[in-house]
This record gives C-alpha cells, structure tokens and sequence, in this order.
C-alpha cells in the first residue's frame, strides 16, 4: 500500500511541475488572443484553466500524504 501511495505522490509532483512549466512555455504566453472561450482570451483561459487542475492536484495530493503518514 505504502508504495502505491509513494507511486501517486510522486505522479502528483511530476504533474504539478508539469503544470507549471506549460504555465510559462510559449504556447500559453503567447501573443495572440485567438482562440477565445467566454470572450476570454487564450492567455487569460489557459491560465485559469492550469490553475484549476493544480488546485485539483493539491487537493488530492493532500489526500495521499495523509494517508501516507498515516501508513506509517
């Protein structure tokens, strides 16, 4: 169980950093607005959208190494 949990902890950081290297990569940053969604630019979406799932992976992160320590 224990490694499970270590194997899920590891797969939520890699994530995270995953998330946030795309947060900063040309392909969010860039200069067109174009696609829109909610007449939100692509920038500001992309953005809101990256957010979101790091919230997603902090929560469950939290989760996991709860049951972590509690393994141990």
């Amino acid at each position: 169980m224990k490694k499970k949990l270590k194997k899920q902890w590891y797969f939520i950081v890699g994530l995270v950093l995953l998330l946030t290297i795309l947060t900063f990569s040309p392909w969010v940053l860039s200069s067109s607005s174009e696609p829109t969604l909610l007449d939100m630019p692509y920038t500001l979406w992309t953005s809101i959208v990256t957010t979101l799932l790091v919230i997603v992976c902090t929560i469950w992160g939290g989760r996991v190494f709860k049951k972590m320590n509690k393994a141990a």
